[in-house]
Parts: structure tokens; sequence; C-alpha cells
């Protein structure tokens, strides 16, 4: 009799298992379509990335801080896109792959500088965290 029990709540177990997986927040990006250069990453120009990358070190010095002012952080990442797309040099293919991935990122700055809870704006941040991975993925 106890055998039936124990699987029933084998199978019980591993199917809340899977459900958690498939409940795993979807990136933006997941969406965007954006492709490899022939399987290599597109480059961006030495003028612009310092700004991405400045962007991107903010973030993480932002989720390990105390202090969670949203808003603040959203008007710093705000300047730093501006001066990266103010610096755009770049043409072609590269760019319009850059844009793809950018698009997104501009909203989601947006989005944080709009919301007022904190739930959304914790929300929010996770998506621009993803988009420093999308950017990694396809950008050198």
């Amino acid at each position: 009799m106890k055998l039936p029990f124990v699987i029933f709540l084998s199978v019980l177990i591993l199917s809340s298992c899977a459900s958690e997986e498939s409940e795993k927040v979807k990136s933006i990006y997941d969406d965007v379509e954006i492709s490899l250069n022939d399987g290599a990453k597109w480059k961006v120009s030495p003028e612009m990335k310092p700004y991405m990358l400045k962007g991107f070190k903010l973030m993480h010095e932002f989720e390990k801080s105390k202090d969670k002012d949203y808003i603040q952080l959203a008007a710093s990442l705000d300047g730093l896109k501006n001066k990266f797309v103010s610096s755009c040099n770049m043409k072609g293919d590269s760019h319009e792959q850059l844009h793809a991935w950018l698009m997104p990122y501009i909203g989601l700055i947006d989005d944080l500088k709009e919301a007022t809870k904190q739930e959304d704006q914790e929300h929010i941040f996770q998506q621009l965290l993803s988009s420093e991975e999308a950017f990694n993925e396809y950008f050198k």
C-alpha cells in the first residue's frame, strides 16, 4: 500500500520541479531577432562601447547595494545611453543588429523611469540585467 503513495509523491515532486522551470522569467530579448555575424560577435565601435560597459557596471553595483533608488539608476543609465547613441558611428549590418538590441534596452530604461511600484521596478531591473547577457552574446 505504501508503494503507490511513494510513486504518487515522487510524480508530484517531479512535476512541481518541471513547472518551476517553465515559470522562469522570460527575457524581453527572447523575442528580439538578433543574429551573429557568420557565427561571430558583431564589433561595437570603440567610441561607443565604454558607455555601455559603464552602464552594465553601474547595474552590477546597484544590484549589490542596499540603496535601491531605481529612479536614480534610470537617470544614470539614461545619461549613459544618450552618450552611447550620440557617439554612434557604426554603419551597415553591425549597426542594424546593435539597433535591434538597443531599442528594447531604451524601452526598459524608459519603463524604469516611469515605474512607481517596487515590484515593477525590480522586474524591469532584472530585464535590464538580461539585456547585458544579450549584449554579450551578440556583441564584442
